[in-house]
């Protein structure tokens, strides 16, 4: 069982039958989707959220829940991708999703506790006084430190002092409540303005994909633009209280935050279906660091990572003009999530976002990682006599840890016997 899964109790909601008419049409029970429902819903505009499990049950009850515009280091990568206005926005549309949970705990219980949040690394001290230098001129209240409160060594870190944390699915229990929300309604398909479910369909003037991955095939040419990464978890007691939210700026490094008396370490960040030491690395700095520490929870959590670390969120593409999407959070799902609701529900309401622009999936596709992604999808494709994933047909690879079959192409992912766990498929495959 994952933290936040544990003594909550979600409120449970119907399921579609039949037929469904309304004006907006939101897929996905996440916290993007009930975020849009929420603002949708306070705006009165009519609408209905499709959830095809339970609401909280996937990407969202394995976050670790931190509210930051702080997303590793990369502000300075965007200055030099993009120019110091696109990063400018990027900042204040995180800044504002910031500002908007912080608006939300004024009204809502969901363990809102305001923290600094660090960047630290073991090694690059002159890559950390760069993004603190860039920060500030954006801006930001950052500042380069040797002293961030870690209990190990560390060359230095980024403070970032307008960053929080909570306890996820509490806040998708006080916001749900009384919202428009059909459970067990999973959406196979859309066909211009019809959504459909293996028993039912639903008619809607404009639907908001926020169901983690963009599952329409290849509209939009979402498996190019996206891979998904798996992050491993543990939460210990008997460990010691930090003063803040870390995360390591190394690819595979370790993130630390606590939770009441927990603390949560993860880390070993890996492609969907390429590694199998991830909870080997966490465990071992953890024995490493923490020896006297007592595992209580242990979980993975799946993020979708765009081709430039910036999110994709508004048209789903060209082809389907009523269709809008929220995806590629790169593992900083929690206040993306917020920045994506806000522009949305601009986008849905044909009202003006200024930070529509830089999110928009229309965005030039033309980075490295593109080449990785159509290398790994080949590779996977052309594997001879392996199980195949249900998706587009890539090997799928065992997982030893989690006893699961993953897919490294597109990060689909499939219980023992072939049952979906993540998406973008949308059926089961024989394993």
């Amino acid at each position: 069982m994952r933290l936040w899964e544990e003594k909550i109790a979600l409120p449970r909601f119907p399921q579609l039958q039949g037929e469904a008419k309304t004006d907006v049409l939101i897929v996905g029970g996440g916290i993007t989707g009930i975020l849009c429902a929420h603002m949708l819903h306070e705006q009165g505009v009519d609408y209905l959220l499709a959830e095809g499990r339970r609401i909280g049950s996937g990407t969202t009850a394995g976050t670790t829940a931190v509210i930051t515009a702080q997303h590793s280091d990369v502000y300075t990568k965007m200055v030099k991708r993009f120019g110091k206005e696109v990063a400018r926005g990027y900042l204040a549309a995180n800044m504002n999703a910031f500002h908007a949970y912080q608006a939300l705990s004024e009204r809502y219980d969901f363990d809102y506790e305001e923290k600094p949040s660090y960047l630290y690394s073991m090694t690059d001290k002159q890559a950390l006084m760069t993004e603190a230098a860039t920060l500030k001129e954006l801006g930001a209240q950052a500042e380069y430190t040797e002293d961030c409160g870690l209990p190990f060594d560390v060359a230095g870190a980024v403070r970032f002092p307008q960053a929080a944390q909570m306890h996820p699915l509490k806040l998708l229990g006080a916001l749900s409540k009384n919202l428009h929300i059909k459970e067990n309604a999973h959406i196979i398909d859309v066909k211009g303005k019809t959504a459909y479910t293996n028993n039912g369909k639903i008619h809607a003037k404009k639907i908001i994909i926020a169901a983690h991955y963009p599952f329409l095939k290849m509209k939009g040419l979402y498996p190019l633009k996206l891979y998904q990464k798996r992050s491993f978890v543990v939460a210990l007691a008997h460990a010691p209280m930090l003063p803040g939210t870390y995360v390591d700026m190394q690819p595979r490094g370790m993130y630390l935050r606590n939770y009441k008396d927990l603390l949560i370490v993860g880390g070993g960040d890996a492609r969907t279906g390429t590694a199998q030491d991830g909870f080997q690395l966490v465990r071992s700095f953890v024995h490493g660091v923490f020896p006297d520490a007592r595992e209580k929870y242990a979980w993975a959590a799946q993020d979708c990572i765009s081709l430039d670390e910036i999110p994709y969120i508004g048209a789903y593409s060209d082809a389907l003009p009523h269709v809008y999407l929220a995806s590629g959070f790169n593992e900083w799902g929690i206040t993306s999530a917020m920045a994506a609701a806000s522009i949305l529900t601009d986008l849905v309401m044909e009202r003006e976002n200024e930070y529509a622009e830089i999110f928009s999936p229309a965005r030039s596709m033309l980075r490295p990682q593109l080449a990785l992604n159509a290398a790994e999808t080949i590779k996977n494709f052309f594997t001879p006599k392996a199980k195949r994933c249900s998706h587009l047909g890539c090997a799928l690879k065992h997982n030893r840890d989690e006893n699961t079959w993953d897919c490294p192409c597109h990060g689909s992912r499939f219980d023992e016997h072939g049952r979906i766990i993540d998406n973008p498929a949308i059926k089961n495959a024989k394993v």
